[in-house]
């Protein structure tokens, strides 16, 4: 009971919620989240109505989101990393994730050279994200949040904008010194894209 009430109370005051209510997502609408980790935003957009398509590779974290929404049949998930490419890797975990597999999950990567990755990692699924996109005609929303993988996928990403509506990327060049320069290239092409409008770069 305490558990199930700490958690409701989080619910109504996650600032990522609060973020969310701007896009007034609609049932049936469909919705992308990749990198959708224990279904914090997922969760959100399911009670919404929306149909939603979640990608996580931490095999932690994805036993928590599908715990979370198996009674949900818009619930559509993927234990696969994403990248710009079909295939396998390593999924480097964060360097505390002894302390607790689930709260550090977050911070798992594709991208070795992240600062706060350990050497320690499990082997994953990839899937590539033109595969993802080509299998819709309209998505109203897509949340990017894959931990520097953001780099090899925002290519394909807006080539694929015009059908879709809110595009909310989290980068993590500030963060990680390593990504710096590909911060750099990535807010370059954003830039200069004529669907800039559509991405929203303060996500968390």
């Amino acid at each position: 009971m305490i558990r199930f009430l700490k958690h409701t109370l989080k619910t109504f005051i996650s600032p990522k919620h609060t973020y969310l209510k701007r896009f007034k997502i609609r049932p049936r609408d469909v919705v992308i989240d990749l990198g959708a980790n224990v279904g914090e935003v997922t969760d959100y957009f399911l009670r919404k109505g929306a149909q939603v398509y979640a990608y996580e590779p931490n095999l932690h974290a994805f036993n928590v989101l599908k715990k979370r929404t198996q009674n949900n049949k818009n619930a559509v998930l993927h234990q696969v990393a994403v990248s710009n490419y079909n295939g396998h890797a390593k999924l480097w975990l964060h360097e505390d994730h002894a302390e607790s597999e689930v709260e550090f999950s977050q911070g798992s990567s594709l991208q070795s050279e992240k600062d706060n990755v350990s050497e320690e990692a499990s082997d994953v699924v990839v899937m590539d994200i033109a595969d993802i996109l080509s299998a819709h005609t309209s998505i109203k929303l897509l949340k990017i949040d894959i931990e520097g993988g953001e780099y090899d996928i925002i290519d394909c990403v807006l080539e694929n904008a015009g059908k879709i509506d809110n595009i909310l990327l989290e980068t993590h060049g500030q963060k990680h010194k390593a990504f710096a320069e590909k911060e750099s290239i990535l807010q370059e092409k954003i830039k200069h894209s004529p669907f800039k409008y559509k991405i929203y770069t303060d996500w968390f």
